[in-house]
């Protein structure tokens, strides 16, 4: 086992673990894990960058653009396509919301975000949903700081402690394939059960349910 990593709430077996499959860290699997930036002075009136914040990855672990914040800013801190943004501040249930920067933009993002830029032999999607999938099943509860009205976990415990495990590339493709094949069925459901009447909120938490479980 690595030394320091935290398997107290972990919700995955890592006693037997599929052939070819290994225990890692965050920070092993990743060219680099780090926070983005704060603003104070953003605007709706589209004058500098896209400011990815809290609200820019949805509760089932995608990138939402549907209301968006920019900023003036000359700094190099950017996301790319394949970056993967964790939610690192939040409301304690929801730190830990995890998604794939899956189309190119010049996109800043904010402190409340961090940012993981895998090795080219890890699949991005892979590990997004295995992030998102913890903080579904309330592990990041037991690893955030809890400050006055919010909790945190911050670039070192995330890049650290937090346990990843690591499947052999192709077959990492393969579950990122299949995840892509459960969000095509969400997304038609959630159409259908608009189509018909339903809000669209409601559509998407019962289609998640069905789909993601």
């Amino acid at each position: 086992m690595i030394p320091g990593l935290d398997i107290k709430h972990y919700p995955l077996s890592v006693d037997e673990l599929p052939s070819g499959w290994t225990i890692s860290t965050v920070s092993k699997i990743a060219k680099s894990v780090g926070s983005g930036f704060a603003c104070g002075r953003h605007n709706d009136r589209g004058e500098g960058i896209v400011h990815l914040r809290p609200m820019n990855v949805s509760p089932d672990g995608r990138i939402v653009l549907d209301e968006v914040k920019y900023v003036v800013d000359d700094s190099e801190r950017r996301v790319c396509k394949g970056d993967v943004l964790f939610n690192n501040t939040n409301s304690p249930a929801w730190v830990g919301k995890t998604a794939v920067i899956d189309r190119d933009g010049d996109w800043g993002f904010s402190n409340h975000m961090t940012v993981i830029r895998p090795h080219k032999n890890i699949h991005p999607e892979f590990i997004a949903q295995q992030l998102h999938y913890l903080q579904k099943s309330g592990y990041f509860l037991h690893k955030c700081k809890n400050h006055v009205n919010q909790a945190s976990v911050n670039s070192d415990v995330l890049a650290n402690t937090v346990p990843i495990l690591v499947a052999p590339t192709i077959e990492q493709q393969r579950i990122a394939d299949r995840i892509d094949e459960l969000f095509t069925d969400l997304d038609a459901g959630v159409a259908a059960l608009v189509r018909v009447g339903c809000d669209r909120r409601s559509a998407g938490l019962f289609c998640e349910q069905k789909y993601l479980g």
